[in-house]
């Protein structure tokens, strides 16, 4: 299964510094990170900016399956 960021990263017209557990990876702007395949569901934690680039830091989900809605209501079950 692969994800997809926010969409609003692809409105980003600037170069982008990814930072995902400290690994960094250039793009050539918004667009470009958001074609990327990514194998696991990622959060923007922090936009901040270089000399040369936006650095977009993302974090892993740990709350992707630990809720189903019922009617309206959220129920955890771990």
């Amino acid at each position: 299964m692969t994800y997809s960021l926010e969409n609003f990263i692809g409105k980003i017209k600037s170069p982008i510094i990814c930072v995902i557990d400290g690994q960094k990876t250039e793009y050539e702007d918004g667009q470009a990170l958001l074609n990327q395949k990514i194998e696991k569901y990622y959060l923007v934690s922090s936009i901040t900016h270089s000399e040369k680039a936006i650095v977009i830091e993302l974090e892993e989900n740990k709350r992707v399956n630990d809720i189903s809605w019922v009617g309206e209501e959220g129920i955890s079950f771990f």
